[in-house]
């Protein structure tokens, strides 16, 4: 069940406090995989596995575990926000779960990881 986005919808949804958007399976579906593609084509980035839901997985295999903080903070200055999952897998480098957004959204993104890790690997 998808509810339509509109001015109405919106007001509605913040005067009764209701904010929940349902987005239809293969819509979602088709989101995800568009971000993990957007994220394979950039260099030093491995995508992991299949992740369900709202979130992916990227591993940036060029780089310690060690550096994950500052890649997030990097991040974080950039005004994009991720989660370090990198000690909780046990993983030998930083992996990073992301939310799955708009098109434009996912493309800065992945526009944003690929140049911290530009910066990063040339320190």
């Amino acid at each position: 069940h998808m509810k339509r986005i509109t001015v109405h919808n919106i007001r509605t949804a913040l005067e009764d406090m209701q904010h929940e958007v349902l987005v239809s399976d293969a819509d979602a579906t088709g989101a995800r995989r568009a971000l993990e593609a957007m994220l394979a084509d950039v260099p030093g980035i491995r995508v992991p596995g299949d992740v369900h839901g709202n979130w992916v997985l990227a591993e940036a295999s060029a780089l310690p575990a060690e550096r994950s903080a500052e890649l997030v903070a990097m991040l974080l200055d950039e005004r994009l926000v991720v989660k370090d999952v990198s000690e909780r897998l046990a993983a030998p480098h930083p992996v990073l779960r992301v939310a799955v957004r708009t098109g434009p959204e996912n493309e800065r993104l992945a526009e944003a990881i690929g140049e911290c890790l530009a910066r990063m690997s040339a320190t």
